[in-house]
């Protein structure tokens, strides 16, 4: 990359993200009676937030990068278009998991429906190795 990329606000939102796992993980042991349904909502809200955050961040990464790369011509004007390029450049490993991070995101507006709320925490639960991994790619390529 010519210009170096600055992704210092995605490595302290990964990182506010990872706190985040670690304290959700301590409130899911807890037994039910214990952790009470308040701390569980809380939990799960917070989650869910610092993980539409990481993930924008991350999507608008790629798509610098892929710009700087190849310019104002790439088609990135849809999400599965900056992904597809992503992995094909090799800045994601499993286009599967980000598209269903990108329906997650998606699907984050409505939390109010407590269905909707769990089925995004649990997909944003598993989106810290793929981030770590995307950050440690950005790293090495610039």
């Amino acid at each position: 990359m010519a210009n170096r990329l600055n992704i210092s606000s995605l490595q302290s939102a990964a990182q506010a993200y990872s706190n985040a796992l670690v304290y959700a993980q301590r409130v899911e042991e807890l037994e039910n009676e214990k952790r009470g349904f308040y701390a569980y909502e809380l939990v799960r809200s917070a989650i869910i937030k610092h993980y539409e955050l990481a993930y924008d961040l991350c999507w608008k990464t790629m798509e610098r990068i892929i710009e700087m790369d190849v310019g104002s011509d790439a088609d990135l004007s849809a999400r599965r278009n900056l992904l597809r390029s992503a992995a094909e450049r090799g800045l994601i490993a499993n286009f599967d998991h980000w598209l269903e991070y990108h329906i997650a995101r998606n699907q984050s507006s409505n939390v109010y429906d407590d269905e909707v709320a769990e089925k995004v925490y649990q997909v944003a639960r598993r989106f810290g190795d793929d981030l770590q991994t995307f950050i440690r790619t950005v790293e090495q390529k610039g």
